[in-house]
């Protein structure tokens, strides 16, 4: 009974709770100017304890949300995948480290009609801020642009989990940030995977001065 309710009205009751606490906050966004005008489909990155704010910052940059999020199969997916529904995006369930295979079609698929993706290159069980091949493997096929996607606050509690997931402040100042388009192509899988983890692992004032 309790997971019938958790599943049912969770993910609503989040959804509110989500966007009464991004109101209270002072936001900051930072984007790239050239994602404005960008016309193919991307690729989101970000990691998987900043996930709170990002699709406020997506919908910054696609006045109408177009875009596919990759959730786990396990039981707080299903939860995520839910709450995502109450800001007009969908999921693909599974990760790229288990059924990888079928994600990744699906993935393609989807990028090929236009859509966006959204991952977590962390995620969904860890380690800490590491790259998974996953990602690697969805941006070089078809060379498309890798977003990095940021959040920073002032003042937030750190669950105790393995993603150290934050939740801000209410009323603090959070900075939501997008980088350029970042190719892949022409790396190796591990360079890729190195120069990607030291673009999202750069702090708040580097990012400001670009």
């Amino acid at each position: 009974m309790l997971r019938f309710f958790g599943l049912h009205f969770g993910p609503r009751v989040g959804s509110v709770l989500i966007r009464c606490l991004f109101w209270s906050c002072k936001k900051h966004f930072v984007i790239d100017k050239s994602l404005h005008t960008l016309q193919s489909p991307m690729v989101v990155v970000f990691w998987h304890g900043e996930m709170i704010f990002q699709p406020f910052l997506y919908e910054q940059i696609r006045k109408k949300p177009n875009g596919r999020v990759i959730i786990s199969h396990h039981a707080d997916g299903e939860i995520a995948a839910r709450t995502i529904a109450f800001f007009d995006l969908k999921a693909i369930r599974g990760s790229t480290s288990r059924g990888a295979i079928r994600v990744l079609l699906q993935a393609f698929s989807f990028l090929k009609k236009g859509e966006d993706l959204a991952i977590t290159p962390d995620g969904p069980r860890g380690p800490y801020h590491n790259i998974a091949d996953g990602i690697v493997a969805i941006t070089q096929k078809n060379d498309y642009p890798v977003v990095i996607f940021r959040l920073f606050a002032k003042r937030y509690w750190n669950l105790n989990s393995w993603d150290r997931f934050i939740i801000p402040k209410p009323f603090t100042e959070v900075y939501c940030i997008a980088m350029p388009p970042l190719s892949l192509k022409n790396h190796t899988l591990e360079s890729a995977k190195v120069l990607l983890k030291e673009q999202m692992e750069r702090d708040l004032q580097d990012y400001l001065k670009g």
